[in-house]
């Protein structure tokens, strides 16, 4: 494999990290989390990432994964 395509690989990688995790700490507000104890750190990142999950392949959302997380 040469230089330029681990480049694009790894540039690939970082750029969906960041985007997930700017989505996470944005929309979700997760760097704010004060849970601490017990598996419920765990337990809630794993639940906001399928919610980011789910918001961002609705094809019927007209509105960011911010406002469209607040909607019920």
């Amino acid at each position: 494999m040469d230089t330029k395509k681990i480049h694009d690989i790894v540039r690939a990688h970082w750029g969906i990290e960041n985007g997930l995790h700017w989505c996470l700490d944005i929309a979700f507000r997760e760097d704010e989390s004060r849970v601490r104890k017990g598996h419920a750190p765990e337990n809630l990142a794993l639940l906001r990432r399928i919610a980011a999950s789910l918001i961002k392949q609705d094809a019927a959302r007209e509105a960011g994964v911010s406002v469209y997380r607040k909607k019920s």
